[in-house]
């Protein structure tokens, strides 16, 4: 697995909650026969049962509040197709 590039944005989430995702683009290896977008995303909650049920998991326990992860993959050519679909609907 060759990471190519690495982006961390800081964002908050649609509700407000602090959020870290961080980007890495995975080129293509003899295992892995397309590039590929792997995103981790942190995010800081008080509601821990908003994000079980989305494949969230917990990290642990900060400051009173909790910590959940999620981690996922999408093909680049796949997420250019969404991208695509995106621009097109809305312009």
């Amino acid at each position: 697995m060759k990471i190519s590039r690495k982006l961390i944005l800081r964002t908050p989430t649609n509700v407000g909650e602090k959020c870290k995702q961080t980007f890495y683009v995975l080129q293509g290896t003899t295992e892995m026969k397309h590039a590929a977008l792997i995103v981790r995303k942190l995010v800081i909650t008080d509601n821990i049962d908003m994000y079980i049920g989305g494949g969230f998991n917990l990290v642990r326990k900060w400051k009173g509040k909790y910590v959940m992860r999620q981690v996922f993959s999408i093909k680049l050519k796949t997420l250019s197709k969404v991208n695509f679909f995106i621009k097109n609907q809305f312009n």
